[in-house]
């Protein structure tokens, strides 16, 4: 297996590995969507439809991201280079927000963002 992978184009690389994401990501929503036909909608299943509900968002938000690295891919280099910094910020900025800081961090915060 893996010399026909050392065999094959890099691109075609990629193709497989978003096939093999798509079918992963395919196969857990119908698994979701099946789990929320057959559970009861009873008190006594409320917990198990919380759960479900936050598997379909966790899973939503995988298509997302796919979609967002598919369509990078697809673009070119430039794209996903730009995709990959505004990625980075958005990360950069989630983070800072759920950190603890202090008043006297907020120089240092300053130069992270604008330099």
């Amino acid at each position: 297996m893996n010399e026909f992978l050392r065999a094959i184009d890099p691109n075609y690389q990629v193709m497989i590995l978003f096939g093999v994401v798509f079918a992963v990501l395919l196969l857990g929503t119908v698994a979701v969507v099946l789990q929320q036909v057959y559970t009861p909608d009873d008190a006594d299943h409320a917990e198990r439809r919380k759960q479900l509900a936050h598997r379909q968002k966790m899973l939503g938000t995988s298509w997302g991201m796919m979609a967002v690295f598919w369509l990078s891919w697809v673009l070119g280099e430039t794209a996903s280079v730009i995709l990959f910094a505004l990625v980075s910020f958005y990360v950069l900025r989630e983070f800072i927000t759920l950190s603890p800081t202090h008043h006297s961090d907020h120089r240092s915060l300053v130069l992270v963002f604008f330099v």
